[in-house]
């Protein structure tokens, strides 16, 4: 079980595992596709999506084609509560600078336990290291 109040080794590992996921489901094709998201609208209900699993989180994370772009974001559910982080209006340049934003999103959810949403750029995928 990881801890919501301080176990940030935790924390660092269920990241490494979301990048590690995200890097074999691009370069391996292991994306499932799912249709009939969220909206009426075909284009946005184009999902693409993958899983990692650590302890009691599960991370799902996948590419929406809406608006005719392509985005990217991070799903992380504890007790059946799904928080949506969305990073797209600042999107990180770097591993490293992804994995600030998301601790600093970790933090606020610690703290205030409301729920965070934005949307990260697929191009930050594209620059993780293969």
């Amino acid at each position: 079980m990881i801890s919501l109040t301080n176990n940030n080794e935790s924390w660092s590992s269920l990241i490494e595992a979301v990048l590690e996921k995200v890097r074999n489901g691009i370069s391996q094709g292991t994306w499932h596709y799912k249709y009939g998201l969220e909206t009426n609208d075909e284009i946005s209900q184009s999902y693409y999506y993958g899983e990692a699993i650590n302890g009691s989180y599960s991370v799902n994370f996948g590419f929406d084609l809406c608006a005719f772009s392509l985005y990217y974001y991070y799903i992380i559910v504890k007790n059946d509560e799904e928080v949506l982080i969305n990073i797209a209006a600042n999107p990180p340049s770097n591993v490293d600078s992804l994995k600030a934003l998301l601790n600093e999103y970790w933090i606020a959810l610690k703290d205030s336990c409301e729920q965070a949403k934005a949307l990260l750029a697929l191009d930050i995928v594209n620059q993780l290291p293969n």
